[in-house]
């Protein structure tokens, strides 16, 4: 235990000058900055947010969820594409249930860190997991039951200041999270534990508690000082309360932990370099507080200065008459009014002033990003490339945030293969497309997957440029077209050809229902048409008919009868009547 304390304080003295620098970044940011001593009393103070700006623009172009891309990829055994994006799925789907949970946005909060402090930090807590810990400290693990209800997994972001990382050549070693809360929280937090650095009857007081709480591949030891205040506890010595002192039977240490510097140099505080890093050790940030200040102050004095001279033997005071457009000054009896010539103003102080704002956008971000504002006229394919170059100023907050991401995902794997295997049957799940995704325990080997993430910044792009730079490449270089779908923001191509092949074969299913029913359309057409003709033609033979007949039956009555001949002769081809047909007494 002795050791564990001791390697504490080492932690903690080591990034001293982290956390004061990080200090310094929050003055910049929230505005915590006052006149230094030496100033005049008649310059007022004013506050310049440009550093503010800057962060705020760089962490929303960071943090935009549509923007991101995973890649999981098998390396330590044939790639199996479904597998691989199973996982995807459902990792992204944890990502997404646990920003849901929380009262923040992890993506933003990662943005955030990774600019202001170069040093995104995470933890990733596996609800399976930590219900039996509550168990182990004696509190009700119902509430983890309900989060369970939407993932298994919980994101916690922890401010840099309060994260003491250890590192050799091989990586993370230890991670220290220091933590102040009052007493009922701390109580809220461990449970009965808690009462070993508590008094049952002290934790409704306003009291506070330091928590140490430290991570090791080997152990995880936790113990708390009492203390009056919220500041740290720093020089806690030996003389904190053990709480917690068991075997890290994870095996790995739940904190996904960045940072971007100079990590060669000795000096700690060179470890992490912010983005406001360069305009708080220039002195820019004071000078430019200054310039504001007085640039502020000298306009309001200047509106009241005196533009004329007036005198008065009687002492009478001067008349303005303003009714009209035009003001009329009357001195009096004997007064005079001698007007002032125009103030000439110094402009060096406004020069100077937009000098330093100007290259304080220089030093943090172009300011292109942030106001998007181009003169009238300007090519898109000029706005493109000034948007590509400022989005270039944010790499390496970008890697380190996609690094902390990609450290989030292997943690998730990890916790699952452990639980799976130590206590009960686990699986990895989450949805798509309304179906639900699960991956067995015992098929994930997080150590054999390489799983990438992508961000793209969310500013306006020409997108009819990149498809011809993709157009291009395909033809003449003949890239995969998975390569530059993803390069132009397209997630899981494959899932895209997909659902590319299917809306396909929907649309040749559509055409050919589609000739179907216009070729059976034109059948029953066909049929009725033929139908209502062979009818017509039907009518017309009968009329024919009839008409035959009526025009027999005419001729037949107008010609006479020839007696003893039945009729035209008794010939029966000329119409008459043979004679064996003769009525009984005829002459035949």
């Amino acid at each position: 235990m002795e050791d564990y304390r001791e390697l504490a304080d080492t932690l903690i003295e080591q990034h001293t000058h982290r956390n004061e620098q990080n200090d310094h970044m929050d003055d910049i940011f929230y505005g915590r900055w006052h006149l230094p001593d030496g100033m005049p009393d008649w310059v007022q103070e004013v506050q310049v947010m440009d550093g503010h700006d800057a962060v705020q623009t760089s962490a929303r172009v960071l943090s935009q969820y549509k923007n991101l891309r995973v890649r999981v990829k098998p390396i330590a055994y044939s790639e199996n594409d479904k597998w691989a994006e199973d996982v995807k799925v459902a990792l992204k789907w944890n990502l997404a249930t646990s920003m849901r949970r929380s009262d923040g946005n992890i993506l933003h909060e990662l943005g955030f860190s990774s600019v202001q402090y170069a040093n995104p930090v995470v933890q990733v807590v596996y609800l399976p997991y930590q219900e039996k810990i509550l168990d182990a400290m004696g509190r009700d693990s119902k509430k983890i039951k309900k989060l369970k209800k939407n993932g298994d997994f919980l994101l916690v972001s922890h401010h840099s200041s309060n994260v003491y990382p250890s590192y050799s050549m091989y990586g993370l070693e230890a991670v220290l999270v220091v933590k102040v809360q009052l007493a009922k929280e701390f109580k809220a937090e461990w449970g009965k534990l808690a009462n070993k650095v508590l008094e049952k009857d002290e934790e409704d007081k306003e009291l506070y508690i330091t928590s140490y709480d430290l991570w090791t591949y080997e152990r995880r030891i936790v113990w708390g000082v009492q203390g009056s205040t919220n500041a740290v506890v720093e020089n806690m010595g030996h003389n904190g309360i053990e709480i917690w002192n068991d075997v890290n039977e994870l095996g790995f240490i739940p904190f996904a932990i960045r940072r971007w510097g100079n990590k060669t140099s000795n000096n700690s505080d060179e470890w992490y370099n912010p983005m406001l890093k360069t305009m708080y050790d220039s002195g820019q940030w004071d000078m430019l507080n200054i310039y504001a200040s007085m640039d502020g102050t000298l306009a309001w004095k200047r509106a009241a200065m005196p533009v004329g001279v007036h005198t008065s033997p009687t002492g009478e005071k001067l008349k303005l008459d303003v009714t009209e457009p035009v003001g009329v000054v009357e001195p009096g009896i004997g007064g005079t009014f001698t007007p002032l010539p125009p103030p000439s103003v110094d402009n060096r102080i406004s020069s100077n002033l937009a000098d330093l704002r100007g290259s304080i956008w220089q030093s943090t971000i172009a300011r292109s990003l942030q106001s998007l504002e181009f003169p009238s006229g300007t090519a898109s394919s000029s706005i493109n490339q000034v948007i590509s170059a400022a989005t270039s100023s944010l790499s390496p907050y970008k890697t380190i945030m996609e690094q902390c991401l990609s450290d989030i995902f292997y943690i998730m794997l990890c916790y699952v293969r452990y639980y799976g295997d130590v206590y009960e049957g686990a699986s990895l799940y989450g949805e798509k497309d309304g179906a639900a995704v699960s991956i067995p325990h015992n098929t994930i080997e997080p150590d054999a997957v390489r799983i990438e993430v992508v961000i793209t910044p969310d500013v306006p792009l020409d997108m009819q440029a990149q498809i011809n730079s993709a157009t291009l490449l395909l033809r003449e270089f003949r890239v995969p077209q998975a390569e530059l779908l993803e390069e132009l923001g397209y997630d899981n191509p494959s899932e895209l050809w997909e659902r590319r092949a299917q809306e396909d074969l929907d649309n040749v299913t559509m055409d050919i229902e589609t000739q179907r029913a216009i070729k059976e359309l034109e059948f029953e057409y066909a049929t009725k048409t033929m139908e209502m003709q062979a009818g017509i033609q039907q009518q017309v033979q009968e009329q024919q008919m009839q008409q035959q007949q009526a025009m027999a039956q005419q001729e037949a009555a107008a010609k006479p009868i020839t007696e003893n001949t039945g009729g035209l002769g008794g010939n029966p081809a000329m119409g008459g009547t043979p004679p064996v047909q003769a009525a009984p007494g005829q002459v035949s």
